[in-house]
């Protein structure tokens, strides 16, 4: 019983906002708050894909600072240096990488 009560309650729920919805186009304020809500959505989205551009860039930059502290572990003098110079050269090349592969002012810019 209570879960037909839920589900019932549920399409109450999504049946309110189609009609207020189908409400909104018909007047001239409802449509233009129906076009803030869709942008501010696309808004939304946009700052997600960009924190997790950021989230992904900071994985690899801590991923380097481990690579790093384990080379630190190498006994071997000649070793430990050849390898140092292949983290920092990838490194180098990453950062060239993001900073040429992105457009100067961001996601921000394209506006």
């Amino acid at each position: 019983m209570y879960k037909r009560l839920k589900i019932f309650l549920k399409f109450c729920k999504r049946l309110w906002r189609s009609i207020l919805l189908v409400a909104c186009v018909f007047h001239r304020e409802g449509q233009q708050a129906l076009l803030d809500s869709v942008r501010a959505r696309a808004d939304l989205l946009l700052l997600a894909v960009e924190q997790k551009r950021v989230e992904i860039e900071f994985q690899r930059a801590n991923n380097i600072v481990d690579l790093a502290q384990n080379v630190e572990k190498i006994k071997d003098p000649q070793l430990r240096q050849k390898a140092m110079a292949a983290i920092s050269s990838s490194g180098r090349s990453l950062l060239m990488t993001e900073m040429h592969g992105r457009s100067p002012g961001g996601a921000d810019a394209a506006r």
